[in-house]
């Protein structure tokens, strides 16, 4: 089955795709700690895509059942909707522009 059709029928796609996720999401929460010193809205986003990141990688582990993986991917998505209002409501608030 190919990758995108795992990605429509809910099933998690393994180990190498969730550690990747945890990774970068990983790599975003060290960047959110490094940027409490200096922005408010660099906090935040990295926050929001190391949250993101680290709910697409709980739904791609191999233990995760489909309707939960979903319940993630829904929550994960509900974070990337809400970093994008905040973008285009208020960039400011976010990218310190």
């Amino acid at each position: 089955m190919t990758i995108w059709n795992r990605v429509v029928h809910g099933e998690p796609l393994g180990w190498g795709h969730a550690s990747l996720y945890f990774v970068t999401a990983l790599v975003s929460f060290c960047l959110y700690g490094y940027s409490l010193f200096f922005t408010t809205g660099g906090t935040v986003v990295a926050l929001f895509f190391g949250a993101a990141f680290g709910l697409m990688g709980a739904a791609e582990t191999p233990a995760t059942t489909r309707r939960v993986a979903g319940i993630l991917r829904v929550a994960a998505l509900g974070i990337w909707l809400l970093l994008l209002a905040l973008t285009l409501t208020d960039p400011a608030l976010l990218w310190g522009t």
